[in-house]
């Protein structure tokens, strides 16, 4: 038993992520969809440019509480960008593939909560994007992205679609004076869900990655089963062995993706 114990240790150590950083993936992405959407605009005789809109996911509050549950990303939103704070915009230009961040703004009192807000380079940084803007910039910006290689008033391309596994809609963005702006709302969904179906070598490394944490873990619950434990005890057991210090981080970001979700969400649920 000692010895089967060692060798467990001595797996976990080895279970090492990937060479490729979040950032590398999702700008690999990003220029994925660029090479699609232009295909499809040359194919159909339509000029190649116009903006890619996102609205990343948003804060929530349990029913009237001040309780906010843990937040995860809408997960077309994680796929281009990786952002895994709440409140974002996110936007690609079709014809130079230059991508831009639109941040919230944040009042002197989140700093009670959350501590000393981070600066616009800290996003351009963590996120590697060309360039980082406040949300009450974006028709500003977008406005003056398009002026600058002539187009004049861009076509934002904005994500709905019906997810065919749950029946949703996705909710395309919003902002304020997107009146004024002319808006496809038929072109990017097919598209960019095409694109998340096939994975890129670097995301199957994430997600071979991630199934070994995973596994992991599952042996320690195995390890650790005794008669009379609850379900909960045991997904605090699995929790824990997944996102110990001598295991990389990573999976714990993943979660917040579409990739390991649904895996992850049906381990309890069974």
């Amino acid at each position: 038993m000692a010895q089967a114990c060692k060798m467990n240790e001595s797996s976990s150590l080895s279970l090492a992520p990937p060479g490729e950083s979040m950032a590398e993936v999702h700008a690999g992405n990003r220029e994925r969809l660029v090479a699609a959407l232009r295909a499809h605009l040359s194919a159909a005789g339509r000029p190649l440019r116009g903006i890619v809109l996102l609205k990343g996911g948003e804060e929530q509050t349990r029913y009237c509480t001040d309780h906010v549950p843990l937040f995860r990303q809408e997960s077309y939103f994680a796929y281009l960008f990786g952002v895994r704070e709440p409140g974002f915009y996110g936007a690609v230009d079709i014809g130079s593939g230059q991508s831009i961040l639109f941040a919230p703004r944040f009042s002197p009192d989140d700093a009670i909560w959350n501590g000393k807000p981070k600066k616009l380079p800290y996003f351009k940084d963590m996120y590697k994007v060309d360039s980082v803007f406040y949300v009450d910039e974006l028709a500003q910006v977008l406005r003056c992205e398009c002026s600058e290689h002539g187009h004049g008033e861009p076509l934002l391309f904005l994500l709905y679609g019906q997810n065919t596994d749950s029946g949703n809609y996705s909710r395309p963005a919003s902002f304020e004076g997107m009146d004024k702006f002319d808006t496809d709302l038929s072109t990017l969904h097919p598209i960019l869900t095409e694109c998340r179906v096939t994975k890129s070598d670097m995301e199957l490394a994430l997600i071979q990655h991630a199934n070994d944490v995973s596994s992991e873990a599952h042996v320690e619950v195995m390890r650790k089963i005794k008669p009379g434990m609850t379900e909960n005890q045991l997904e605090s057991t699995f929790r824990c062995h997944a996102s110990m210090p001598r295991l990389p981080a990573l999976l714990l970001h993943m979660r917040m993706c579409h990739w390991t979700e649904q895996f992850h969400s049906s381990l309890w649920t069974k």
